[in-house]
């Protein structure tokens, strides 16, 4: 018998289970591709996407190992990582930035070949069950017509350009 037959009538989608039964399969792709759009209301348009794998290990047997909930390439080359996250993760900022940087490691082959560091466009996308921010964190003084989205890039601190 199938396994799927004894999951029952509901699945929470905000559990590590129930995230990758709706959004990591193949055949609900379709759902993934239209929750990212969604996210990027139209500044990004994303047609397909394929799934790569989800865990990594460390360059030396004493690194940390990372796994990732969702790990996904978009057509024009732009990789997709995403979290759920149900319980409050104190370091979560880090993990997203550790996690995006082990992505960013992995675009560069060795040798003089890969001396162009055209790295392409990463992004993370962490889908929290709880506030990201302490209450006396500057986070409180933004105002915004979506306080949940945080869009966070690398930037010039007294421009505000993109780096």
């Amino acid at each position: 018998m199938s396994r799927l037959k004894f999951i029952g009538k509901y699945v929470d989608p905000s559990t590590d289970f129930g995230w990758k039964l709706y959004f990591g399969r193949e055949e609900n792709k379709i759902l993934l591709i239209e929750f990212l759009n969604s996210l990027f209301e139209g500044e990004k348009i994303i047609s397909d996407l394929f799934y790569k794998s989800i865990a990594y290990d460390g360059d030396q047997e004493d690194m940390r190992r990372v796994v990732f909930d969702l790990h996904c390439v978009g057509t024009d080359g732009e990789i997709f990582i995403i979290e759920m996250q149900q319980l409050f993760q104190e370091y979560f900022k880090d993990r997203a930035i550790y996690y995006t940087s082990r992505l960013i490691n992995k675009q560069l082959l060795k040798g003089k070949k890969s001396n162009d560091y055209c790295l392409p466009v990463i992004y993370f996308i962490g889908v929290l069950e709880f506030k990201l921010h302490e209450e006396n964190e500057a986070f409180l003084l933004r105002k915004t017509d979506r306080p949940y989205f945080y869009d966070v890039a690398l930037c010039d601190k007294t421009t505000h350009e993109i780096f």
